[in-house]
């Protein structure tokens, strides 16, 4: 069995059923850890089947590890989120006694079965997956070299160490801006390869394809199949997906190339499952009178200044007339 964990809040609760049944659908001997970052999102899931999915409450988490609430005093609610990324599969090792474990950040969506990932990474103790930037993106390399959308650990004593001092440093350091060789849980990773000696960095290229590193590939579809360069895509990260209108989507990036068979057979399939499940959830909501907000379908132009939605029309101009990096799309309801 494969077990995975993420973390997501009531608003990210659509990506993170998505993340389930793309595993479902490809990883059929799996178990995923969900910590609810709040009330609304594990009150909604207690009320729905998932059966391969383990709830785990905020509150448990920071009960098992009391140091969590005095970052939680010092730092943004997206950086105390940040903090929980190795707090999680900490929680997790002890309290349910894994042996190897894989965490996934909410917005990823499977495409094929993540064997491969596995078989690559052998009996390694860590695995962690490059940005591997477009040369668009070659200015965000200062964030990190790589991503924390997808990192294993096994339970042996490299595994764990560096488990262990990850989480020490996101307690004490874990903020959304650079400072010293630090940008909140992901710029630690850059080092990991010098401290780590059982450490393997993916190099397939399917695993985490990306808005910043889509353009380095050629997307295709052979066999019912979407093939990046000639490895079978294995997931996908939704990374900066939002919407503008009702059937017009932000793809990531202002300069990300998104080709017809991306937009088709990538984002077309995730938008129609995101929205479904947004619409679970606020059945769920509405069937047992829950005194939870419904969540809003909303865009890029709701609740901000001004100033933003100018900001945000300029971008949407520049997506139509000039990078074509937009989905417009049907959707389902």
């Amino acid at each position: 069995m494969f077990n995975y964990c993420t973390y997501f809040d009531r608003n990210y609760l659509p990506q993170a059923l998505s993340l389930y049944s793309s595993l479902e659908k490809n990883c059929p001997d799996f178990r995923l850890f969900a910590l609810c970052l709040d009330e609304d999102s594990y009150q909604i899931l207690q009320l729905l089947t998932y059966p391969k999915m383990v709830l785990i409450p905020l509150a448990d988490v920071e009960s098992k590890i009391p140091e969590l609430l005095v970052a939680k005093e010092n730092r943004s609610k997206v950086e105390y989120y940040f903090t929980l990324s190795p707090a999680m599969p900490l929680y997790i090792f002890e309290v349910y006694s894994v042996d190897f474990l894989t965490y996934l950040d909410a917005d990823l969506f499977f495409f094929s079965d993540p064997t491969p990932i596995f078989e690559e990474m052998g009996n390694c103790s860590i695995a962690i997956i490059e940005h591997k930037l477009h040369k668009f993106f070659s200015s965000m390399l200062i964030y990190g070299r790589f991503n924390v959308g997808w990192i294993s650990f096994r339970s042996d004593d490299e595994g764990m160490s560096c488990l262990k001092f990850w989480h020490q440093q996101c307690l004490e350091w874990c903020y959304k801006k650079l400072e010293e060789g630090k940008f909140a849980d992901q710029k630690y990773l850059d080092y990991w390869p010098t401290l780590y000696k059982n450490l393997k960095i993916i190099e397939h290229k399917g695993a985490n394809v990306a808005p910043w590193n889509m353009a380095n590939y050629e997307v295709k579809k052979e066999s019912n199949h979407i093939f990046i360069d000639n490895n079978v895509l294995i997931f996908f990260h939704f990374h900066g997906l939002k919407r503008y209108f009702s059937n017009i989507y932000s793809v990531g990036y202002r300069v990300t190339k998104v080709n017809k068979i991306a937009r088709q057979e990538i984002y077309y399939p995730y938008i129609n499952i995101l929205r479904e499940n947004t619409n679970v959830v606020n059945n769920t909501i509405e069937r047992y009178q829950l005194s939870i907000p419904l969540l809003e379908k909303k865009d890029v132009f709701t609740d901000v200044s001004f100033t933003e939605k100018l900001k945000q029309f300029g971008s949407l101009l520049f997506r139509l007339f000039f990078s074509g990096n937009y989905v417009k799309h049907k959707l389902l309801d």
